[in-house]
């Protein structure tokens, strides 16, 4: 888990700020900003994240809270305001995707209070729907995280794409479960959002009828299936939008300093 250092950049002394009594007011109110700046510091293995920044402007807490919309891959668990969110981040040379991801029907930690014993996390053990209906309302709460943060405007695109990212794979989850407990194929060949399976994915809805067992249809909505509109949602899904976290940084005074560290 990265640290959180919040420091001073300098130490400002009356004998600093009377010596520069005489030159124009600008320079001066510049060196009382310049004292007031405080430090957001983001240490982990993978990287070394600083921000510089006014607190009148925007304090520690908030930068922290937005740093979810910028365009470095800091996390890929975030918690915001108790929820609990899944960042994906794929960036190749001319472009970067970043959005939200929910926890899939498979998703078990073991020793969490909040699941019952984990088990094979296939439709072979007792506990998989069980499991599988919290994992689906964690994905509730994360997106009702998301909808109440206060995002300022020069972020909102950025939002809307991370709302719209979890929307999407939080109701392919959903029509997983319903499938696997129907087992009605129609479920997967509906709609969902701009996206089309029954067009798009054909061949593996046809996978999907041809399946006679309950781990063989379990085993082709995880994989075939999800790959299937998965790939469909990155090809018609937005570019993150840079000039979106550029704007915000400008306007609230933030200088930010992103260092990747090389990993052995």
């Amino acid at each position: 888990m990265p640290s959180v250092g919040r420091r001073r950049t300098r130490e400002c002394s009356p004998v600093n700020l009377i010596s520069k009594i005489f030159p124009v007011l600008l320079v001066l109110s510049q060196s009382f900003a310049f004292c007031q700046a405080v430090q957001l510091v983001l240490d982990s293995d993978e990287y070394h994240y600083t921000a510089t920044f006014d607190p009148k402007l925007i304090s520690k807490e908030r930068l922290r809270e937005l740093l979810i919309f910028s365009p470095y891959d800091l996390f890929t668990t975030w918690k915001l305001r108790g929820a609990e969110l899944d960042v994906s981040f794929d960036q190749t040379p001319s472009q970067l995707k970043k959005g939200l991801l929910p926890f899939t029907l498979e998703v078990c930690i073991e020793g969490n209070p909040i699941y019952s014993i984990c088990g094979s996390r296939d439709l072979a053990d007792p506990n998989f729907f069980h499991n599988a209906e919290i994992n689906l309302r964690r994905n509730g709460q994360s997106l009702t995280a998301l909808n109440e943060l206060d995002v300022p405007p020069e972020l909102s695109r950025v939002a809307q794409q991370f709302r719209d990212s979890l929307d999407f794979f939080s109701t392919v989850e959903q029509r997983r479960m319903e499938y696997l407990r129907t087992g009605n194929v129609d479920v997967l060949a509906m709609p969902i959002g701009d996206i089309d399976p029954s067009i798009r994915c054909e061949k593996e809805l046809s996978s999907l009828r041809a399946a006679n067992t309950p781990q063989s249809r379990h085993h082709v909505s995880r994989h075939d299936w999800y790959n299937c509109v998965n790939s469909a949602w990155q090809q018609s899904s937005p570019v993150y939008p840079d000039d979106a976290w550029r704007s915000f940084v400008k306007n609230f005074g933030i200088r930010e300093e992103f260092k990747p560290k090389a990993i052995d």
